[in-house]
């Protein structure tokens, strides 16, 4: 997804999310109007996203930190991984496994990433216990049509007082168009909540824009920070059936 000066500004005065925005010592404006996410936790790690939405589709490469700590106001911190690199070949997403024996089982974590001075919103993410484990909270979702409705189950979600993970069972999006016979349009027009491309996705830069469509949904963002998804393919993720 490709946004130059006029477009990144366009979004932020639109309230797409609330993302977190500065103007950069350099020059060089960043955001994170996609949020952040974490997956698949396993007893000791998790794998962490984001994507740094530069001003400048030019930009090159960007230096991304992500920082995780025991508390919100991160000064119990744990890891701190400073190599990570936002790249235009990779749609300036970032996707990092945690490696190592860093974090502690059964625990909750918060987590940010900062690029250029840039800090993104916090996120939380708990890693699996060891042995048995008394009482396992989930949340299940699945078949997320942007254009069929708000996702304001995802708010809901996101209010949890203890989540351990979100199951997603598969459709996280769908491929489909926005004339006015496609699938959903009946609901998503009125709404203003048209899939891009309007056409039905098929090449790279088709899904990375209806990806990044999806993310930019308030109440979704706030429940990938809230918890780590643990995602199952399902055909729409790449075509119908």
């Amino acid at each position: 997804m490709k946004l130059d000066r006029r477009s990144l500004l366009g979004l932020l005065g639109a309230g797409a999310a609330t993302p977190a925005v500065a103007q950069a010592a350099d020059g060089g404006q960043v955001a994170f109007l996609h949020g952040v996410a974490s997956g698949d936790p396993d007893h000791h790690s998790a794998v962490f996203w984001t994507r740094v939405t530069p001003a400048d589709p030019s930009a090159g490469e960007i230096p991304v930190v992500l920082e995780v700590a025991k508390d919100a106001e991160f000064t119990d911190m744990v890891r701190r991984t400073a190599d990570l690199t936002a790249r235009a070949e990779r749609d300036f997403t970032v996707k990092h496994d945690l490696h190592g024996r860093g974090l502690e089982p059964g625990h909750e974590y918060f987590y940010r990433f900062i690029a250029r001075g840039v800090t993104s919103p916090v996120g939380r993410v708990r890693t699996l216990p060891l042995g048995a484990t008394p009482q396992v909270n989930l949340a299940v979702v699945s078949c997320q049509l942007y254009p069929g409705g708000l996702f304001n189950a995802y708010e809901a979600i996101s209010q949890l007082d203890r989540l351990d993970a979100v199951v997603h069972l598969g459709d996280y999006i769908y491929e489909y168009g926005a004339a006015p016979n496609d699938y959903g349009m009946n609901t998503g027009a009125p709404l203003g909540r048209s899939p891009l491309p309007p056409h039905e996705i098929v090449s790279l830069a088709d899904y990375r824009t209806r990806h990044a469509q999806y993310k930019t949904d308030p109440d979704l963002q706030a429940a990938h920070a809230r918890a780590a998804f643990i995602c199952v393919w399902d055909d729409h993720e790449v075509a119908n059936d």
